[in-house]
């Protein structure tokens, strides 16, 4: 049984491109959700645009899913019950903090910095 689900929390890993039996490729990110003290691990599996989308993140990214989930139970290696969300990405909203490339002796740099004049609010 699966449920749709909204679910926010960051990557804790790079996302990767795999290959189904059938041939159909896919992106699979693991994801970490926390609510308060609680942390919950998920695995998010995505395919067509929404693959594309993922695999432009990176380990520590933001982002935000909506898709079809289960949980599946496991137990740690301490022998502790606990339970993984997985989930089938149908859309996605990701924060990608800004990486800039700088050379030696630059500092980072913002493609808004060369705005002259107030911003009115």
């Amino acid at each position: 049984m699966s449920i749709s689900v909204l679910v926010k929390g960051a990557l804790f890993s790079a996302p990767e491109t795999r290959t189904s039996t059938k041939g159909k490729t896919y992106a699979r990110a693991r994801m970490t959700v926390r609510d308060g003290e609680a942390k919950t691990w998920g695995t998010m599996t995505a395919f067509d645009q929404a693959a594309d989308h993922i695999l432009q993140l990176q380990e520590g990214d933001a982002l935000t899913v909506a898709g079809r989930a289960r949980l599946r139970p496991y137990t740690d290696k301490a022998g502790e019950a606990g339970a993984s969300l997985d989930v089938v990405v149908e859309r996605l909203i990701a924060v990608k903090p800004w990486r800039a490339a700088k050379g030696e002796g630059e500092e980072d740099a913002h493609p808004d910095d060369d705005i002259d004049g107030d911003i009115a609010f």
